[in-house]
């Protein structure tokens, strides 16, 4: 029977499996959101552009980080609302986890791909990316898409398909090439040698290195420069020579720590917790698959290697939510090895990873109830705003809402980009933005962290001071 042959015979109960996973999966990331989340999902400011079909506020995004599709998605044309957005993000998402399970356990049993794919969604750094969802849906049904299509072509077809889907990738988040390549070494299919690693890795690279050049052409031909000029927000500082790139080197590092505290959701037992897992579990495959190590580990060490590069040698911080290929490479290790485990152990080793799964899903759940309470006292600030006022203007930075520092995601222009969506009167953050405001005159002192919420009307003016005025460290 050829390949072909085989993949047509077995696609049927292919599709059947993945139909299971991807409806408990999908189930999975619903209850982690929760009802306000699913009703009222947060948006974070700057992905207002993408709900609100403003694709002028998105357009540098293409000089700055190359994100050319993601801008295109801003044209088309049709408002959907937040809520109906966040699904097809999260169907998307769901879809994606449980298509590269099923490509990494294809057949094994199903509970494997099932746990390998809630793991998948539950990650810390999708929760704290979720607040773009509206911009990353083209992002998530590319990856989907070739998740999807993999599962059911030959892994030199999958392979080559690297060519088409990297270079589009790459123009939504440059973190999701990794993901793809990750998938691609890990498929239970493919030939497990160091001549397939080096293979992999090379049509990678090309495919990779494809995408940055049509990236840097379309700059070229559209802002006249070959390349991407970094936004000031990140603060760069490029390193010139070898010494800019020593002094640089604490940022890099910040990074990292940044990624060992977050990975465990900002709680140290937790995050040394799922470092012993992983390590484990890395010598446990080690003992029976010891070639399959470098399958894992490879992946998440390109893009890890890039993103310190990029970090030392333009002085930047690159963010936690951008190593998502990091929480895949620990969660397939993880699930690997207890599918490896010696058969005298029992189901232990697959309950163990099922508590942990839970644990994690508990962390998830906790942070978007936060987000949603965050929601309801925006609705209800907004709720008090007259439909006669003109003009609102926003004292203080914050809410005081999950402590003094707020939410995990919440910011400033959070709240501003908030109310103005809720009441479609445009509102100005006078703390953060003092000229904007300039000639206005609040009926209020200048708030202090600690005052209470307040919301005072002057004639067609109207004046919010909110409890928090600066972030706490």
């Amino acid at each position: 029977m050829t390949m072909a042959s085989e993949t047509i015979f077995e696609a049927p109960a292919t599709r059947q499996r993945l139909a299971i996973v991807f409806l408990s999966t999908y189930v999975v990331m619903l209850m982690a959101a929760g009802g306000g989340q699913i009703v009222d999902p947060f948006v974070h400011y700057d992905d207002y552009p993408a709900l609100v079909l403003y694709p002028e506020g998105y357009y540098m995004k293409t000089l700055a980080e190359g994100r050319w599709l993601n801008y295109w998605w801003h044209l088309r044309g049709v408002f959907t609302p937040p809520w109906f957005n966040f699904q097809l993000y999260v169907i998307g998402w769901a879809l994606f986890s449980a298509a590269a399970s099923l490509s990494i356990f294809r057949t094994s049993d199903i509970r494997y791909p099932g746990l390998l794919a809630a793991l998948l969604v539950l990650a810390p750094q999708t929760t704290l990316i979720s607040g773009w969802f509206n911009t990353l849906i083209p992002g998530v049904w590319l990856m989907a898409a070739y998740a999807a299509t993999t599962l059911f072509v030959s892994a030199r077809t999958g392979s080559l398909l690297l060519l088409v889907f990297v270079p589009l990738a790459l123009q939504t988040y440059s973190s999701y090439p990794f993901m793809l390549l990750a998938i691609c070494m890990m498929r239970e299919d493919q030939e497990k040698s160091l001549t397939t690693l080096v293979g992999l890795m090379a049509l990678f690279t090309l495919s990779f290195g494809l995408g940055i050049l049509v990236i840097y052409s379309l700059n070229f031909a559209v802002h006249e420069i070959f390349g991407v000029a970094l936004a000031g927000w990140r603060d760069p500082e490029p390193a010139s020579d070898l010494t800019g790139l020593i002094h640089n080197l604490s940022k890099t590092v910040a990074s990292l720590t940044q990624l060992y505290s977050m990975t465990g959701f900002g709680k140290p037992a937790l995050s040394a917790m799922i470092a012993t897992a992983f390590l484990a579990s890395l010598v446990a495959i080690c003992r029976k698959r010891p070639i399959e190590v470098l399958f894992i580990l490879v992946p998440a060490i390109a893009g890890l290697g890039l993103l310190c590069l990029h970090s030392a040698a333009e002085g930047i911080i690159f963010p936690f939510r951008s190593t998502y290929f990091v929480w895949l490479t620990v969660a397939i290790s993880v699930v690997r090895a207890v599918q490896l485990r010696e058969p005298g152990n029992g189901s232990a080793p697959f309950a163990l990873t099922l508590m942990f799964t839970l644990t994690v899903g508990a962390m998830v759940r906790v942070h978007n109830q936060g987000l949603s309470i965050w929601q309801h006292e925006t609705r209800l600030i907004a709720a008090q705003i007259p439909a006669t006022a003109r003009e609102i203007f926003i004292h203080g930075t914050h809410l005081a809402i999950n402590g003094p520092s707020g939410p995990l995601t919440q910011s400033p222009g959070d709240f501003q980009y908030r109310v103005t969506y809720l009441t479609s009167i445009w509102a100005e953050m006078c703390t953060e933005d003092p000229e904007s405001c300039e000639g206005v005159t609040p009926p209020f002192e200048p708030p202090v962290s600690g005052d209470p919420l307040l919301i005072l009307q002057n004639d067609e003016s109207v004046f919010i001071r909110l409890p928090i005025t600066e972030i706490e460290s």
